[in-house]
């Protein structure tokens, strides 16, 4: 049994759907491939305001707001779980310092490191996975 017709997302043809054009016809392909590359070239990308060579554990201030944060931690701020022994809480920035994102305690949170690492740099709302 072969694979299905099914129809274009732009122009509704029915085509055969191949590994690399799944959604649009090989006419339709063409146009939207090229659309989104100049939209993508035409992003302006985010400026990182970080000074090359330091860390965020290197501001005091960023250093005193963590310490506060941890010693008064009771859940994750991400899964909202609460202490688990074999994942340690640290501090998390909401909106990461490489997105512009600050060291203040309003941008700092409390998170599992697992939490933490499966977010990577991305902006994350509170509470929500």
């Amino acid at each position: 049994m072969g694979k299905s017709k099914r129809p274009c997302l732009d122009c509704r043809r029915l085509f055969l759907p191949t590994a690399d054009k799944n959604s649009y016809c090989p006419d339709c392909f063409v146009k939207y491939n090229n659309l989104r590359n100049q939209q993508r070239r035409a992003k302006p990308k985010k400026k990182d305001t970080r000074v090359r060579g330091t860390r965020a554990y290197d501001d005091p201030q960023y250093r005193k707001y963590r310490k506060q944060l941890l010693s008064m931690a009771t859940q994750c701020g991400i899964c909202l779980k609460g202490v688990i022994y074999d994942d340690p809480f640290q501090v998390d920035h909401i909106i990461p310092l490489a997105l512009g994102g600050g060291n203040d305690p309003n941008n700092l949170r409390v998170t599992h490191r697992s939490c933490n690492i499966k977010k990577k740099d991305k902006r994350d709302v509170i509470g929500i996975k």
